[in-house]
């Protein structure tokens, strides 16, 4: 081997002596080892011709010809030859170029490859000369283009593999030679190679070694030179961050210190990509959806998830880079936060076997805090039950989706508890029963599930000794649900200790302090006097039981008493529809049901599924056995919402009771059962089960006369649950459900009623969440305009209330515009029918009904010729004239379908605005229509109540047309008092709070016997209707007044869109008069925050003011938990007085803002009395935040408007400054959380401080920079700004762009644009639901960047140039490639020179 030091200033054909003297005198020719062999030898002295003709060569003797060309070097062939040195490589060249020329693809590497093998060959191996002769002429070929840089890097990359020093050495020559005149790529390529063979150095290095290092460091230092720039910086940033992020593989020492030089110089652009304030941002469930990539971990280590495919491995420094225990600590403690931890934070696939190992250590500690909280007291105590309940039932559910493992968190407990220095067992023992009943909780269910051996957790009686050293044995504890908790050690001690197939049992005695317990729990209890003894024998023979509800042998004694209890009894009952079940009315108590265990609490769910099943099966005998038992019902539904219970495919357990209540015909079941879900549906927070919901009910109101045609009640009842569901959907539920075009069964194929209640809560929840996404529900639109066209007909007073992307369907849609053409993306219109003359064909019915004589032949016309479905407004006429229904009557409705109805209704309600109009508003006219309306509904049941009201609020109407239609359902609601009284009375009897009701049958049959009703048209109570041919379903939940909830909801906000003049009376009243009933309503506190930002143009008015508090007063005085008790004393006054005054005093948003804060801590509980499992929030700060917000908006105007721009805008905007002042003057990090997400909850007129906030710091340069940083006020703000955007809505990023824009001639110095860059920069990989508003964000960001590095005045020209790097990877690719094209020019020279990749295609 030759040192590499001899070679330098040599000619290439000259080699160094042998023994390393200097080199023989030149031979013949000028060569030392004369002629080369092939060629005859010419006369003595005389040269060759100047360039050999060397035969045409192909890829497949490539190598052969350079093995040969390279042969003449030998110095005994030299000496024949007329070939200087020269000449051998000239050939060489030659032979290498016309291989590889005209070669593409296949043919190129192939050659290239030939290459390599000759390389390869040991006659080269063994040459120095040869390897770098050839090598030296490869590298030439790519240097002229003939070849690429990659193609010989990937050829070559074997040799590195080979032993030899100077072929190693020859080869880093040539990658040296390759940097900066190729692509990129082929620098990346060279960079990975020098990182190989850095790391094979070793840590001493020798001679050779040295020599390898210094070319190594010289060519990682050219590859990672920031002003030449041979590859774009990100990219070698990834490269290092890749490599050397493995565990255990650190840079060697010779280029160490350069590798964290280089990372260094992108800690600015780190820093501008990194979200400040992150130890203190919390979400609230229920809410935070608005940007759910913002919470998203990962799994592995929760920290900020930043490293997926379309994001570079930056390497962000402190909190940002932590792993997030307290957050993921925090949100496990809200209640109902499953779904969001799994999918949003973690986006764990639940049952998967998705192992998330950093929450067991969270929940560990989520076990010392469950069993810390609280005080000395005893087992009552209600803070410390609450988190442990909470804590039990959501980990419960984790580890049923197999997510956490619960015996590592067991065994780390145990280990640390018998530590000598830990005082966890100190700390611990005065909370034992807590501890032991979590874990007994879950004990039972994590051994079955798992089918694990109780062997393994035996060091669970260790941890029991450890915990009850007492020497005497402990009382047992008083007899009530709460004491359960006090021997749920001694349930798993004999759990562990007793013999069984699968457990050897133990050898030693259980602690003398268990002996009394343990006693009490192996006893035969033959009776059940108590709750307290039901709970510990079902929890203690649980944990032996496998699946106890589906083998009938395997029952006990505590179970068949719950058996009993809600499924037996010796005599039956008669429910609402004269049906007869067994009179099983009192349900078990919530107390109990919350101290069962997970396993204990499963399997009763299973058991209920199973009896409902086999009930249903049509073979079954048993005696009153076609309906279930209302406190089985009531037992289900109360069931449903526990975590652990939820979390077992409840969606797919529903469908499976659903297809074999169809197969077998079990309606009544399933009407009992479709029920109880409607009404307990809003508790259980999964969208998946009501869009199976939605599609069961939509499938029975559309098969109406193919296999449910004989229930018509059945079907009457699903159309009214439709409507209750379609307007629980929150803007969450819509994003999930316009995602998927398999949501399309949610909408009805014949109901247009229905499918505009779904445009109306699609258009609340946009403009509610600032939604302005065009394709939301594109898919949706075309699905109704194909089958109910006139879903797109809308009143101007509703519609101009729509978010653009609906109402620009709507307006351009052809139907609305029939002289129009048709638009692209608009399904054709369909052929519409010419405009009907009522009044003309209802007359012209009239006329021929008088004509026929026999009234059979009426009822036979009626039922197959009313092709205009006008028999409605011709009874309505008759009615008119004389008030008497015609027998024939009953048979016609009787005959009717769902849709037909419908389309009667439809008919009618525009027949009734028209005989009005017509009669100049004749108040007698008037009086008698409300009249016959009330006797169709109440005497005769041809309609019913909530179905008509709901046509007469949907249909399309001009101004003066919708004063006749309200006012007609203000006399049906409030002058005829039929609804009112049933209203009264049913307030008077029933409570909100069902859970703590003993038996709500009771109070259920009692309404019914006085207010008997007849749930659809085809039993009508007048002479001739049918009354032997109608099979009535029981009914155990609803009635009218509950029905009629959410059709008032549509009132009221028909009756706001109204002009004052004509609304203000019977809003108010309407109010005054169902208010009771907003306490059931299912989201009342949503509903009226909804309300209050849809209007809010409307209610801020001075002229609308008393509306705006009676509104709020009705819906928040009637909640049974009070929330105008944590509500400010300014808005109670408000709402409440006459004067309705507001004063805002000194401290008055301190104090607003700091409730809100006091609920966002940890076991905070602002409502103790709250049971949040029923409540339709999950917990405190989602309550707290909606109330703030309504708050807020209930904030009058002040009585001097502004001079200039808009009153209310000017109003919310000032607002918007109060809180921000609030915030900004307290410098608490955990208040820019607090108000961020007050902002949320609000319209975008008061997010819009926070950018008027921004704008003021960057125009005032005096209190935006003291000289060397950025001000405290500046600082305070950045805080606040990026807690604003982990929060916002969409509107808000929308006006980001804009902002920019308008604010562009501040930014002027390099301060201002950084710090621009920093306020929104590391948001934007969170906004990938808004990508176009995404690109225009960056459109603006880099045309202020170009105007700053244009004037030539930035000292860190290198953060812009990482910067544009990194959006065009990440974000953009090729996108801006023409906006750096039209810039580059008028940028620095050596700026512009750094961005020259920025213009290669993305491919590349």
């Amino acid at each position: 081997m030759f040192p590499i030091h001899q070679f330098q200033g040599m000619h290439p054909g000259m080699a160094p002596a042998p023994g390393g003297g200097p080199p023989p005198p030149p031979g013949p020719h000028g060569h030392p080892h004369g002629p080369m062999v092939g060629l005859p030898p010419g006369p003595p002295n005389q040269l060759p011709p100047p360039t050999p003709i060397i035969p045409t060569t192909s890829p497949d003797n490539l190598k052969d010809k350079l093995l040969s060309c390279l042969g003449a070097d030998d110095p005994v062939i030299m000496s024949f030859s007329h070939l200087s040195m020269d000449d051998i490589k000239t050939n060489v060249s030659n032979l290498i170029r016309e291989g590889i020329s005209e070669k593409v693809g296949t043919n190129k590497k192939l050659a290239v490859s030939q290459i390599s093998a000759t390389v390869q060959a040991p006659e080269v191996m063994n040459n120095p000369l040869r390897i770098r002769l050839l090598l030296g002429e490869l590298g030439a070929a790519v240097r002229d283009g003939l070849l690429g840089g990659m193609e010989v890097c990937e050829a070559l990359k074997e040799l590195f593999q080979l032993n030899g020093e100077n072929l190693t050495m020859e080869l880093l020559t040539l990658y040296d030679g390759l940097i900066g005149h190729k692509d990129h790529k082929t620098c990346q390529e060279i960079f990975t190679v020098c990182f190989q063979q850095i790391d094979k150095l070793p840590n001493t290095l020798t001679g050779s070694h040295h020599r390898l290092a210094a070319r190594l460091t010289g060519m990682i230092r050219k590859l990672l030179d920031r002003d030449t720039l041979v590859m774009p910086p990100l990219c070698s940033y990834c490269s290092l961050m890749i490599e050397y992020s493995k565990p255990d593989h650190y840079p060697h020492w010779s280029v160490n210190e350069m590798f964290n030089r280089y990372l260094g110089t992108f800690d600015s652009l780190i820093h501008l990509m990194t979200v400040e304030n992150t130890e203190y941002l919390r979400p609230v469930i229920g809410h935070s959806y608005n940007t759910p990539t913002a919470w998203k971990l990962d799994q592995s280590t929760l920290r900020f998830h930043t490293a997926d495919p379309n994001f570079f491995i930056l390497r962000f420094q402190g909190p940002y880079a932590q792993p997030q225990l307290d957050l993921m600590k925090y949100t496990l403690k809200q209640p109902s936060c499953r779904d969001f931890v799994t999918n949003t934070m973690l986006n764990l696939r639940s049952g998967k076997g998705t192992v998330c190992p950093p929450l067991d250590k969270v929940y560990i500690q989520l076990i010392k805090d469950a069993v810390g909280v609280g005080g000395e007291g005893g087992v009552n105590s209600s803070g410390r039950l609450r988190i442990l309940r909470n804590t039990a039932g959501e980990i419960g559910s984790l580890f049923v989706n197999r997510t956490i493992d619960l015996k590592h968190v067991w065994e780390t407990l145990y280990a640390e508890m018998k530590r000598p220095s830990s005082t966890l067992l100190a700390s611990l023992t005065p909370h034992r029963d807590y501890l032991m009943w979590t874990i007994n909780s879950s004990l039972g269910l994590y051994l079955r599930m798992f089918k694990l051996q109780k062997k393994n957790f035996f060091f669970l009686c260790e941890v029991i000794k450890l915990l009850y050293p007492d020497p005497s044995p402990l009382p047992l504890p008083e007899p009530s649900p709460g004491g359960v908790l006090t021997l749920a050690a001694a349930s798993v001690w004999t759990m562990l200790a007793t013999r069984s197939f699968d457990n050897p049992g133990l050898q030693e005695p259980a602690p003398v302090a268990l002996f009394d317990h343990i006693s009490f729990l192996l006893a035969p209890h033959h009776t059940f006097p108590n709750d307290f003894t039901v709970c510990a024998a079902l929890n203690h023979v649980h944990n032996f039981l496998i699946n106890f509800a589906s083998s009938p042998d395997s029952t006990s004694r505590p179970l068949r008493h719950l058996i009993d209890m809600i499924c037996s009894s010796s005599n039956t009952l008669l429910l609402p529809g004269n049906v007869t079940v067994l009179a099983a009315q009192v349900p078990i108590a919530m107390s109990s049901l919350e101290m069962l265990t997970s396993h204990t609490k499963m399997n009763l769910n299973v058991f209920i599924t199973n009896h409902i099943m086999r009930v249903a099966n049509p073979q079954n005998t048993e005696p009153v056995s076609s309906c279930l038992t209302p406190a089985l019902l009531e037992t289900y539904g109360r069931l449903l919402p526990f975590p652990e219970v939820d979390c077992f495919c409840l969606n797919k357990m529903y469908m499976n009771m659903y297809n074999a209540m169809m197969n077998a015909n079990a309606y009544p079941i399933l009407a009992g059962l479709t029920e109880m879900f409607i009404h307990r549906l809003q508790y259980m927070h999964q969208t998946g089960i009501r869009v199976t919901m939605l599609t069961h009910l939509q499938t029975l109101s559309q098969n109406s006369q193919q296999r449910v045609g004989h229930q018509p009640q059945l079907l009457y009842l699903s159309e009214s649950y439709i409507v209750r569901l379609m307007q629980l959907f929150s803007n969450h539920d819509h994003q999930r459900i316009s995602s998927s075009t398999q949501n399309l069964k949610i909408l009805s194929t014949s109901s247009e009623e229905i499918n505009k209640i779904f445009l109306l809560s699609l258009a609340r929840e946009a403009i509610v969440s600032g939604n302005r996404n065009t394709q939301l529900g594109k898919s949706f639109f075309d699905f109704m305009t194909h089958h109910t066209p006139g879903w797109v007909e809308w009143s101007p007073m509703t519609s101009k209330h729509f978010p653009p992307f609906i109402a620009n369907y709507i307006t351009y849609h052809p139907q609305n515009n029939p002289q129009q053409q048709q638009q692209p993306g608009y399904p054709p219109a369909p052929q519409s029918q010419p405009p009907v003359n009522l009044p003309y064909l209802v007359t012209e019915e009239a006329n021929r009904v008088n004509q026929h004589g026999m009234k059979q032949d009426l009822a036979k016309h009626f039922r197959e010729k009313d092709n205009n479905n006008i028999f409605l407004c011709l009874m309505l006429r008759k009615n008119i004239e004389v008030e008497i229904m015609p027998a024939y009557a009953a048979k016609v409705t009787s005959s009717w379908d769902a849709g037909t109805m419908k389309q009667q209704l439809r008919n009618l309600v525009d027949f009734i605005v028209i005989e009005i109009t017509n009669s100049k508003g004749s108040v007698i006219l008037f009086s008698k229509i409300s009249q016959i309306l009330t006797n169709f509904v109440f005497n005769y049941h041809i309609v019913p109540f909530d179905t008509l009201i709901l046509v007469i609020m949907l249909r399309k109407y001009t101004e003066q047309d919708a004063i006749i239609a309200f006012y007609l359902v203000f006399h049906l609601l409030v002058k005829r008092g039929h609804l009112k009284e049933r209203v009264e009375r049913f307030l008077s009897r029933a409570s909100p709070e069902f859970w703590k009701i003993r038996d709500w049958t009771a109070t259920h049959i009692d309404y019914h016997q006085k207010y008997p009703e007849h749930q659809y048209f085809v039993k009508s109570d007048f002479p001739g209707s049918n009354q032997g041919g109608c099979n009535y379903l029981p009914v155990y939940y609803t009635n009218l007044c509950l029905r009629f909830i959410p059709v008032l909801d549509l009132v009221l906000h028909r009756l706001i869109e109204l002009k004052p003049k004509n609304n203000r009376e019977w809003l108010i009243l309407i109010l005054k008069t169902y208010s009771g009933l907003f306490a059931f309503h299912d989201t009342p506190i949503r509903y009226l925050h909804d309300t209050l930002i849809l209007y809010d143009s409307i209610l801020s008015t001075p002229e609308r003011e008393l509306e705006k508090r009676v509104l709020i007063r009705c819906f928040l005085e009637v909640q049974p938990y009070k929330p105008l008790d944590v509500m400010t004393p300014q808005l109670v006054s408000y709402v409440t007085s006459e004067e309705g005054r507001w004063e805002v005093s000194r401290t008055y948003y301190t104090e607003l803002l700091k409730k809100m804060n006091d609920a966002l801590k940890e076991g905070a509980d602002i409502l103790g009395h709250v049971n949040w499992r029923f409540n339709e929030f999950t917990n405190p700060a989602c309550l707290m935040l909606y109330l703030t917000s309504i708050e807020l908006l209930a904030m009058p105007p002040p009585p001097t408007p502004p001079q200039h721009g808009d009153p209310l805008t000017a109003h919310r905007l000032a607002i918007g400054h109060k809180l921000v002042e609030t915030a900004m003057t307290s410098r608490n990090p955990e208040m820019y959380n607090t108000v961020s997400l007050v902002f949320s909850a609000l319209p975008f007129s008061f997010s819009k401080a926070v950018f008027a906030r921004i704008a003021d710091l960057l125009a005032d340069s005096t209190q935006f920079y003291n000289g060397t940083t950025w001000s405290s006020t500046a600082q305070s703000l950045l805080l606040l700004t990026h807690s604003f955007l982990q929060h916002c809505k969409n509107d808000c990023v929308d006006y980001i762009p804009e902002f920019i824009t308008q604010n562009s001639t501040h930014l002027q110095t390099e301060c201002q644009v950084v710090y621009v860059f920093k306020l929104f920069s590391p948001f934007l990989r969170h906004w990938d639901r808004n990508t176009n508003t995404r690109k225009q964000i960056l459109y603006s960001l880099y045309q202020v960047m170009f105007s700053l590095l244009s004037e030539n005045s930035a000292s860190n020209p290198d953060l812009f140039v990482d910067f544009m790097y990194f959006i065009k990877y990440v974000f953009v690719g090729d996108e801006f490639k023409t906006l750096l094209e039209r810039h580059l020019p008028t940028l620095p020279t050596d700026v512009a020179s750094k961005l020259k990749f920025c213009g290669v295609e993305k491919s590349d």
